[in-house]
């Protein structure tokens, strides 16, 4: 699913639950369960209310499901040595049915309140206090001290899609190319999507 794909704004400005930060280095590690992102630019994640661990598991994912928020996401394609992100609460809602018929029909209510830490490097020269203006209304606040630009503000976003959907192992595959590795365990499911994106599904 590319339903977080919107923190790519962040990205355009700073390249003009817990806190990460940018590695600086060209194949980042992301998360506990030994997710490689690696590419030619540096990656920067943030996780709200993850587990300590995500192992899939596979199970069956067939029935209603209620999204209970977003548990990773990883933003890559950024050089900014420094940058960071903090979830300050996340009220990401939404409804996933996983038919018995293989089909599905979810809708992802993004509703984001996070804190960014912008090395002044990273943004010069555009001065920190324009920050609002340019991330078309992301960003509600930016201050800044000797060497960092901080800005706070809401990350809305609502994401639909519907289509088919099988099971290969421990991964649903969406629309016959879709991968997501995923985990049921009784009533709780998570579901990682090829860009790092861990959602908590419950039911």
């Amino acid at each position: 699913m590319t339903h977080l794909r919107w923190w790519l704004v962040f990205g355009l400005v700073a390249c003009s639950g817990g806190t990460k930060t940018d590695t600086g280095d060209d194949d980042d590690t992301v998360g506990d369960d030994d997710d490689t992102v690696g590419d030619d630019d540096d990656d920067v994640a943030w996780d709200g209310e993850c587990e300590d661990a995500f192992s899939p598991c596979g199970g069956d994912p067939t029935g209603q499901w209620n999204v209970v928020g977003v548990c990773e996401a990883v933003i890559d394609e950024l050089d900014c040595d420094g940058l960071a992100f903090t979830v300050l609460e996340d009220r990401t809602t939404g409804t996933v049915a996983m038919n018995g018929d293989n089909t599905y029909d979810r809708v992802y209510n993004v509703d984001v309140d996070l804190e960014i830490e912008i090395p002044l490097t990273c943004i010069d020269p555009v001065p920190c206090a324009l920050l609002p203006g340019l991330s078309g209304g992301v960003l509600a606040t930016c201050t800044e001290d000797a060497t960092t630009c901080t800005c706070s503000g809401t990350v809305t976003d609502v994401d639909s899609a519907d289509g088919t959907w099988v099971v290969e192992g421990d991964e649903i595959v969406f629309d016959g190319g879709d991968r997501q590795a995923f985990c049921v365990t009784g009533d709780h499911a998570v579901v990682r999507d090829p860009s790092g994106v861990r959602t908590n599904w419950v039911r």
